[in-house]
C-alpha cells in the first residue's frame, strides 16, 4: 500500500474549506462522526482498501489525508487539556501509511515527555498546597517557595504561577488584618513574607512603608 504524500502548499489553503467538507460528507454516508477518534480510524481503514486506478481512489485518499489530521486535532485537543494517555492513545491511530505519521510520532514522543513532567510538576503542587495552613503567613511563604521549583514552560507552570500569586495576596491580607487591629510591628513582619515577583510584593512594600511611618509615630 502506497504512502501518502503531504499536501503542497496551494493544495493546504483549500484543504480545509474543500476537502475537509467532502471527507466529512463521506464521514455521514457511512454514519461515522468526525468528532469520534475511533470513526476517523474505521473511516481511514476502509478507504484504504480502495485499490488505485478505480474511480474512487483519488477522493478516498484525499479523505485519508484529510481524516488523519482530523484525529491528530482531536489528539491535541485532549493534551491541550493535560490528557496526555488519551492524547497518544488517540495519535497512535494514524496508519504507517500516511504522510501525517511521522508527524504523529514527533506529537506522541512530545506528549509522554509532557507527561512526565506534568506529573512531576503537580506532586510539587500538591506538597506545596499541603504546607499551607490558613492564618499562618510564614506557611504560604513555604509554599511559595516549594512552587517556584516548577520550570518556566512546562506543564503546571501556569498553575504554579495563579497558587503562587493567590498565596502572596493572602500573606498580604492576613498583615494588612494585623495592622488594621494595631499591630504594626507583626503586620510588617508578616508582609515582609510576602515574595519578590509576585503579584502582591510591591503593594506589600507600600503597605510596610507606611506602617513603619505609623509604628514609629
Amino acid at each position: 500500500m502506497e504512502t501518502i504524500q503531504p499536501p503542497t502548499n496551494s493544495v493546504v489553503s483549500n484543504f480545509d474549506s474543500q476537502q475537509r467538507n467532502q471527507a466529512i460528507l463521506e464521514l455521514e454516508k457511512m454514519s461515522l462522526s468526525p468528532n469520534k477518534s475511533g470513526d476517523l480510524s474505521q473511516a481511514i481503514a476502509s478507504a484504504q482498501k480502495i485499490s488505485p486506478g478505480t474511480p474512487l481512489y483519488q477522493q478516498a485518499q484525499k479523505n485519508i489525508q484529510v481524516w488523519s489530521q482530523m484525529i491528530l486535532d482531536l489528539a491535541q485537543e485532549q493534551a491541550n487539556q493535560r490528557e496526555y494517555i488519551d492524547a497518544i492513545a488517540t495519535a497512535e491511530l494514524i496508519n504507517k501509511n500516511t504522510a501525517f505519521y511521522r508527524q504523529a510520532q514527533t506529537s506522541i514522543a512530545k506528549w509522554q515527555l509532557e507527561a512526565k513532567q506534568y506529573l512531576s510538576n503537580q506532586t510539587l503542587l500538591d506538597a506545596a498546597q499541603a504546607l499551607v495552613r490558613p492564618g499562618q503567613a510564614s506557611t504560604y511563604n513555604r509554599a511559595i517557595e516549594v512552587a517556584k521549583k516548577v520550570p518556566p514552560g512546562q506543564p503546571g507552570f501556569e498553575i504554579a504561577q495563579t497558587s503562587i500569586n493567590q498565596w502572596s495576596e493572602q500573606i498580604l491580607e492576613l498583615a494588612k488584618n494585623r495592622a488594621a487591629q494595631g499591630d504594626f510591628n507583626t503586620a510588617i513582619a508578616t508582609a515582609t513574607l510576602v515574595p519578590k515577583q509576585t503579584i502582591a510584593y510591591e503593594d506589600a512594600q507600600d503597605a510596610i512603608e507606611k506602617w513603619r511611618n505609623q509604628y514609629t509615630r
